[in-house]
């Protein structure tokens, strides 16, 4: 009977065991994104948490087609570079900072002439480093918006693999991310795979993602971005929130000297963010 007893009391640990791995996925809604073992993305995010004064920013700004489109009466692309304008403004003259641009019209770049590449392959490269990462580059990044106009695709994941690969320091401990965009990767890259893996073997990288009023399939993708590497997921529908959410992404104080301007209190609740910790969220009606 003990006997009886030993082997029942095995098989509900086993069970038991079975069942908690297997509810320890969290799944974005509709979409075929999902964080893998709970405990080990905790893990990932956990060492990822660097507060330090040795990094460098790099604002992803999206200057895809679909930027033309309005929100309200203005183009989302004039709603996103007057929030930056705005709010780097602000920041320190000895803060590294820098700008790359994807989405804008490269067919007039050598690289890209005679040769045997599609328009739609031209498109889904055109990612550029525009401003590389300075300090006293505030003004030159206001400067560089004026050049190009929204144009083309949206190559996420690949933007996202030159800055990684090309655009910091390497010895710098933080390398920040800010990207801005109105949607999801369009060119049949997978952003949010190539940063899961990536982030097995780095430490030093932070994204934070301003979306510009996303829809739900690109709300799971931008989230997936952003939660591997223990940064937020903003989504903003009016210049306030664009503001807020750059300045919080940016993580500006303002001294007490110069307060900021008042906003709608149920803006900044919106606008709060999605932080990773217990990686779970659901999508607001």
């Amino acid at each position: 009977m003990q006997r009886i007893h030993l082997l029942l009391l095995i098989s509900f640990i086993i069970i038991s065991a079975c069942y908690a791995k297997a509810f320890s996925y969290e799944n974005f809604t509709g979409n075929k994104y999902n964080l893998r073992d709970v405990s080990e993305a905790k893990e990932i995010t956990k060492k990822n948490n660097i507060l330090s004064s040795d990094k460098e920013i790099l604002i992803i700004f999206d200057y895809s087609k679909s930027m033309n489109n309005s929100i309200g009466y203005t183009k989302r692309f004039f709603l996103a570079t007057d929030a930056i304008i705005s709010v780097i403004t602000t920041i320190d003259d000895n803060t590294k900072i820098g700008l790359r641009l994807f989405g804008i019209d490269n067919s007039s770049d050598f690289a890209f002439q005679n040769n045997q590449l599609s328009d739609e392959e031209k498109r889904c490269l055109s990612s550029k480093l525009v401003l590389p990462i300075a300090k006293n580059n505030t003004r030159n990044i206001i400067n560089k918006f004026s050049e190009y106009t929204p144009f083309g695709a949206s190559p996420i994941g690949y933007s996202l693999r030159q800055a990684v690969k090309n655009d910091f320091t390497p010895a710098v401990q933080l390398k920040h991310i800010i990207l801005v965009t109105d949607g999801n990767e369009n060119c049949g890259d997978d952003p949010c795979k190539f940063i899961r893996n990536l982030m097995q073997t780095r430490n030093d990288i932070k994204i934070d993602i301003i979306g510009v009023s996303i829809n739900k399939n690109a709300y799971s993708e931008l989230s997936c971005i952003a939660g591997y590497t223990n940064g937020k997921l903003y989504n903003a529908n009016n210049p306030d929130e664009l503001k807020i959410n750059l300045k919080n992404a940016l993580e500006i104080n303002y001294p007490d000297n110069k307060p900021e301007q008042k906003s709608n209190p149920e803006i900044k609740k919106q606008s709060s963010g999605i932080i990773f910790k217990n990686y779970s969220y659901e999508f607001l009606n």
